[in-house]
């Protein structure tokens, strides 16, 4: 039986990476939970500071990528192979000329990060 990891706040070489280049450096890309909950809070964080009451979801930011999500999507991802890089910094390198080509990145490094379905899956059962 083959375990899959589940990914974690770490440099492991065993995570998934799906590679993106900006101003010839590359980078590589994976969703972990832990970077994708931190960028949560942040954004809300801010949000709230702001004074506004609008609150972020970055599952539903991940099916509906726009020029909002993109860069945060893109710092979330980025965090776990290159934590030395700041979510500011991360939301910084996402631009006009590169929005689309780090929107695709982001959406196959997101299924990259999908576990693979049960063979077998359980039937489902109401309680």
């Amino acid at each position: 039986m083959t375990k899959k990891r589940v990914a974690k706040a770490t440099s492991d070489a065993g995570l998934g990476k799906t590679p993106i280049t900006i101003d010839s450096k590359k980078y590589s890309l994976c969703f972990d939970f832990d970077a994708m909950a931190a960028a949560e809070i942040k954004l809300n964080m801010e949000l709230s500071a702001a004074g506004s009451e609008e609150r972020v979801n970055l599952l539903i930011a991940l099916a509906e990528l726009n020029l909002s999500s993109v860069p945060v999507l893109f710092a979330a991802a980025l965090k776990t192979f290159h934590p030395e890089i700041g979510f500011d910094a991360a939301r910084a390198l996402v631009r006009a000329d590169n929005l689309y080509i780090v929107a695709s990145t982001i959406q196959h490094a997101w299924g990259a990060a999908q576990p693979e379905p049960a063979k077998n899956p359980p039937a489902a059962q109401a309680s």
